[in-house]
């Protein structure tokens, strides 16, 4: 099954800043076309390359908020929000956001007291704390 997110995410593939980001990280060495990590500078081929968004998609220290326009606007930015990294270094600064992600665990949704936290100024007897991971 592919999801929204999926088909947007390939569809990102086809812009023009990706193609721009490509061609800018493009080095022509004897051994063929390389591309030039931003982050440790080394030469990869094509499968080892990954365009990143500097700013990603999703902030950290924030959760989606269900946005598909919001979504799509942060997915398809100029050439001079993305960078192209080896996939190495794409791995790492994903996981880093990710954990970051991690640590805003509980949130407020007065609407579920549920959901409430021990700061939530509007919590109710009825609240009790959870924790979810922000995916």
């Amino acid at each position: 099954m592919v999801t929204l997110s999926h088909f947007c995410r390939k569809t990102f593939r086809w812009s023009p800043a990706y193609r721009d980001a490509v061609k800018g990280a493009e080095i022509k060495t004897p051994a063929g076309l390389r591309y030039k990590c931003k982050a440790c500078g080394n030469l990869v081929e094509r499968h080892e390359k990954q365009v990143d968004h500097i700013r990603p998609v999703v902030e950290t220290g924030t959760k989606w908020n269900g946005s598909w326009d919001y979504y799509r606007d942060r997915l398809f930015v100029p050439v001079a929000e993305l960078q192209v990294l080896c996939k190495g270094c794409h791995k790492s600064k994903t996981n880093a956001e990710n954990q970051e992600r991690r640590k805003q665990v509980e949130f407020c949704q007065h609407d579920d007291p549920t959901w409430c936290t021990d700061k939530c100024p509007k919590r109710s007897p009825k609240c009790r704390t959870k924790s979810r991971k922000i995916a």
